[in-house]
């Protein structure tokens, strides 16, 4: 692998570290596969352009559970965890981020009907 290569361990884990704690830097918005519709939201309150509009039909529907399934028998597997630590780890500070920015989304639109 090329990380391999160029890597020890220390060092990928620092750059995991840096990764993780850069990502709200580098993306204004985060969103999930398993919640297209509402990331489409998020994108457009953040840009002001129609992705809902122009994009909310033109996914197929996930089934999160057999996606968590798949995700659990992969990662029962030793080799196959290994091979993805780095990826699994982004991908759960990318949820962190996402969560917070969804709470936050929809206590402002909630918020803006009441108000």
């Amino acid at each position: 692998m090329y990380m391999d290569y160029y890597l020890n361990k220390t060092s990928k884990l620092e750059l995991l570290s840096y990764v993780t704690a850069n990502l709200e830097n580098w993306f204004t918005v985060l969103g999930v596969t398993h919640e297209y519709n509402l990331a489409y939201d998020m994108l457009e309150e953040a840009y002001g352009a129609p992705f809902s509009q122009v994009c909310q039909h033109h996914h197929m529907k996930p089934n999160t559970t057999t996606r968590q399934k798949q995700r659990e028998l992969l990662v029962a597997d030793k080799r196959v965890g290994d091979a993805l630590y780095y990826d699994l780890a982004i991908y759960e500070a990318v949820l962190e981020i996402y969560n917070r920015q969804k709470n936050i989304f929809l206590t402002e639109k909630e918020n803006a009907h009441k108000g």
